[in-house]
């Protein structure tokens, strides 16, 4: 089980919550968020997330990463206040503490 914050992921039932309210993800999202969560702190580049998700970089458009952690954002990360996702423009994604 890994967590932050109030975000909880159950690498056993592959089961993500946040707050409490289980999130319907897909398998996908499933798997950028446990990419996230098992580098929290640090910026994972866009070109590891690829090829980490989809195996290699040469399965998907760069632009379909933005697509999935937008939806990914829309299920998890939907107060401001609270945001754990974080885009580092030009680079990649992190999932840091917002506490």
């Amino acid at each position: 089980m890994l967590l932050v914050d109030d975000l909880i992921v159950n690498t056993r039932l592959r089961e993500v919550s946040r707050g409490g309210v289980v999130a319907a993800l897909t398998k996908t999202e499933y798997a950028l968020v446990e990419v996230l969560i098992e580098n929290v702190g640090h910026v994972v580049l866009r070109p590891e997330i690829i090829k980490r998700v989809w195996g290699t970089s040469d399965s998907i458009e760069s632009s379909s990463l933005d697509v999935y952690i937008k939806a990914l954002r829309a299920k998890i990360d939907t107060d401001p206040a609270t945001k754990l996702i974080y885009t580092v423009r030009g680079f990649g994604y992190k999932l840091m503490s917002y506490q």
